[in-house]
């Protein structure tokens, strides 16, 4: 006999998660598997799954079982609070976005945990988007706009650089390192190197 606070077995998770992922199983795809991973994990974390995935399911039954389905490889990779995040996170996509950007966040648990461990010691465009236009804007007093792509690049009009810069160990100097990446595409306007050829001509 299973005691209060014993953990469920696979058998009985998945009777559980059946329950709120009804409309998003079929005789393809089952509870099986995410019952079998949630099965090795403590009550606690166990109820919290079942928990927010009935909770998903009154809302978007898919997202539910994305949540289910994702939610052990997440708890083995976080603290509970991280991944509380993942979970606020990809619902508030769902929220803004739809669907498939929520879906994308469940299923991409790594992303997620690089992400978290980058803005721990990295430091976000958004907190320096400003200092960082005032700072070139002093270059030669034109105003860039400075956006968050994943790589590095300039239109002429933008200075496109990472949303989070952690390369570095500390928010100080991964700091300088935006500064220096604006500076760079700054000069690639300046000096108009951002033109196809312009390089490969220069050293002709």
């Amino acid at each position: 006999m299973i005691g209060p606070r014993c953990p469920l077995d696979a058998e009985a998770l998945e009777r559980r998660m059946d329950a709120y992922l009804d409309a998003a199983l079929s005789s393809r795809r089952t509870a099986a598997a995410p019952a079998r991973a949630l099965a090795a994990f403590p009550r606690d974390l166990q109820e919290f799954v079942l928990r927010w995935g009935a909770i998903i399911a009154s809302s978007n039954c898919e997202l539910a079982y994305q949540f289910t389905a994702f939610a052990p490889e997440a708890m083995g990779a976080m603290d509970l609070d991280s991944v509380e995040l993942w979970l606020l996170h990809a619902m508030d996509l769902y929220d803004n976005k739809g669907q498939r950007p929520a879906v994308r966040a469940f299923q991409d648990v790594s992303g997620f945990v690089a992400n978290r461990q980058e803005r721990l010691s990295g430091m976000a465009l958004e907190d320096v988007q400003g200092l960082l236009e005032r700072f070139v804007h002093g270059l030669d007093g034109r105003g860039l706009k400075v956006a968050a792509v994943g790589e590095t690049y300039t239109d002429t009009e933008h200075l496109f650089v990472p949303g989070i810069v952690g390369l570095l160990p500390d928010k100080d100097a991964n700091f300088l390192l935006y500064k220096a990446m604006v500076v760079h595409q700054w000069a690639q306007n300046w000096f108009g190197t951002w033109r196809g050829g312009v390089l490969l001509d220069a050293v002709e």
